[in-house]
Parts: C-alpha cells; structure tokens; sequence
C-alpha cells in the first residue's frame, strides 16, 4: 500500500474511470510532487493510504505539467471513491462519494445526478416493465443529487433482470435519457454515475464494488 504525506488529512482513497490510463495509473498531488496511484475501469482500483491536503490535482503521467482533473474530499471522511468522467472539452469530472457514510448494502445503487436537470429513475422487478406499476421503484433526483435505489423487498433470484428507465427533465416534460436492464446481484453494490455529453447527450457510468 503506497502512502503519501502533504498534510493533515489522512484517509483511504479508491479511484476508477471510464477511460484507458497507460499501465492502469495515474499521479495525484501537485505538479511538483505526485504520487503513482492505480485506477480501473468500471470497478474500483487499489487502495491507497493517502495523507495530505483535501484539494489535489490528478495527472496522467509522472511528467505531465497540466492536470486531467481537481479532486476536493469532504473533511471528516475516512474511505473514499473518486470516478474520473470525461467531459467534453474540460478537465475531467470528479465525483468523490464516502463509502462509509453512503453504507450501500448488497445489491443496492446510488444514483448519482451530475446532469443540469432533474431525473427521475423507474426500475421494475418483472420483465416486462409496466410503467407506473405498483411494485415499481420510482423516484426523482434533483441536478447535482444522489438517490438511492433500494433492493425489492421481494426474492429475486441471482442476476435476475430488472428493466430500468432513467428520464430528465427538459421544459417541463420528462425526456428518455436510457433504458435498459439492470441484473439483481445480492453480493455487489455500484454506483450509477450521470454526467452531461456533448450535443445534449448523456454518459452513463457504472461503478461495481464487492
């Protein structure tokens, strides 16, 4: 486990991206100082024992001078997700989640809403979803939110599909941002990540934690 020492704060960080780094590593600290940290794809890279100031800046190489993204963790926090999310000509989006405080239990999600607009978010337990059903999860999330999607408290088997709708607001009506299934896994929980894409379109980024 590597260790880096800048300041006061002292925590457990774990980063991941949708995006292919050289070698699965990128550096974190300042354009003077930099430490190697590894990231992954769609889960989340190894853990790192960080001590230093609550701002650093993340790199793509050891020699790189501009950074790829700002990274801010709340005070308080122990163990932490940092997602890197590429934006359309910007820096990288970072979103930073406690993962002791969110306390996701097997299979639950946490939606997280960095879209300009509302969303709301459908999820059925039976093929096929009909909408608006009672036994359906529906719930809305504000722009910069984060919503929880509970397990149903009825049995589903292991991997059981679940169709899901995820829509945002747009002058006063609900708009198709994607549909699909989401799978039933008891074991995992996963962060479901929103960030906006260029002409109005959107990415949708799943984080799986054991």
């Amino acid at each position: 486990m590597s260790v880096m020492r800048l300041g006061a704060m002292e925590c457990r960080i774990q980063l991941s991206s949708p995006q292919r780094f050289t070698d699965g590593v990128v550096y974190i600290g300042t354009a003077q100082q930099k430490q190697k940290v590894p990231i992954q794809r769609s889960g989340l890279g190894g853990e790192v024992h960080y001590e230093g100031e609550s701002s650093f800046l993340v790199f793509e190489s050891e020699d790189a001078r501009e950074p790829i993204a700002e990274v801010s963790l709340p005070e308080g926090g122990k163990h932490f997700m940092v997602a890197l999310v590429p934006l359309p000509a910007e820096m990288m989006v970072s979103v930073v989640r406690d993962l002791e405080k969110d306390d996701l239990q097997g299979g639950e999600r946490m939606v997280v809403n960095r879209l300009p607009n509302k969303i709301q978010v459908e999820l059925s337990p039976v093929l096929p979803m009909e909408r608006g059903a009672e036994d359906n999860f529906l719930a809305e999330c504000e722009s910069v939110g984060v919503l929880k999607v509970p397990t149903f408290e009825r049995k589903l088997v292991h991997f059981a599909a679940m169709p899901v709708v995820v829509e945002q607001e747009l002058d006063g009506e609900w708009k198709m941002v994607t549909q699909g299934r989401w799978f039933h896994m008891p074991q995992k929980k996963a962060y479901v990540i929103l960030t906006p894409r260029e002409k109005g379109r959107v990415n949708l980024y799943t984080v799986t934690l054991n």
